[in-house]
């Protein structure tokens, strides 16, 4: 395997891709390796803009939640282990549960999408029921893995 640095074509500002590639399209079209602080952010739909200033060396611990605030998760059970992983502000977050089939059997009968109260570790799933038109809640403390 050749070094990329004795590559003849080689453009150190770019990020993927074969290097005739970015030889070919020269550094115009490798701009986005070189961040910037502030980012440009897409605007929400109230018109205002993401802040999205990078601070290297800075850990961003989660904001700390009220009782009742949730957060919509996809969460990915793991049968064997009991563990049952899901993201969370941009962190993979891992927990365990003692009865990791009951959260697969309740998540492949969902009608809403998986809530997880951060403050309480509570993963609430609502299932379809006959008799009740908007489901029913099933609730999973879980557990630090």
């Amino acid at each position: 395997m050749v070094p990329s640095s004795d590559l003849p074509h080689a453009n150190p500002m770019f990020t993927g891709g074969s290097d005739e590639e970015a030889a070919r399209l020269g550094p115009e079209t490798t701009e986005r390796a070189r961040a910037t602080p502030r980012e440009k952010a897409m605007p929400f739909e109230n018109g205002a803009a993401a802040d999205r200033t990078t601070q290297s060396g800075t850990l961003l611990l989660p904001r700390p939640r009220r009782v009742d605030e949730f957060v919509r998760v996809i969460p990915g059970v793991d049968l064997s282990q009991g563990s049952i992983t899901f993201v969370v502000d941009g962190n993979l977050e891992r927990y365990w549960h003692h009865e990791p089939r009951l959260i697969t059997e309740a998540l492949s009968r969902a009608v809403q999408p998986a809530r997880w109260f951060p403050a309480t570790r509570k993963l609430t799933l609502t299932v379809a029921a006959t008799g009740h038109r908007a489901g029913v809640q099933k609730h999973f403390i879980l557990s630090a893995f």
